[in-house]
């Protein structure tokens, strides 16, 4: 932030690279992504980011947790049999094929 303060305040960015001993193109970035936010709003940010990442995390780790449980537990083994109460294409959960409507009178 010191380096944008300076550049918009009239020292030229060529000045202002060498003392902080960052590149043009770095402070060129940095204007772009950061121009008109204040110092609290960059740590807002920078809090709202740390906060997501966390967040992320703890979601993976549920996932993971879940994934565990449900293979010890034999869930996906049962699914992937066509078990566990889904609908297969005959209609029925157990495989059956589905009951006739229309009966046959011969």
């Amino acid at each position: 932030m010191a380096a944008l303060r300076r550049a918009e305040g009239g020292t030229s960015v060529a000045d202002v690279i060498p003392k902080l001993g960052i590149t043009e193109t770095f402070v060129y970035r940095w204007k772009t992504r950061h121009t008109g936010l204040e110092v609290s709003d960059l740590r807002e940010r920078n809090s709202l980011r740390e906060e997501n990442a966390k967040l992320r995390r703890v979601v993976a780790d549920l996932v993971l947790h879940e994934t565990i449980v449900k293979d010890a537990l034999g869930f996906a083994s049962a699914v992937s049999r066509g078990g566990v109460g889904l609908r297969t294409r005959t209609g029925s959960a157990s495989g059956a094929p589905a009951a006739s409507s229309v009966s046959d009178a011969t």
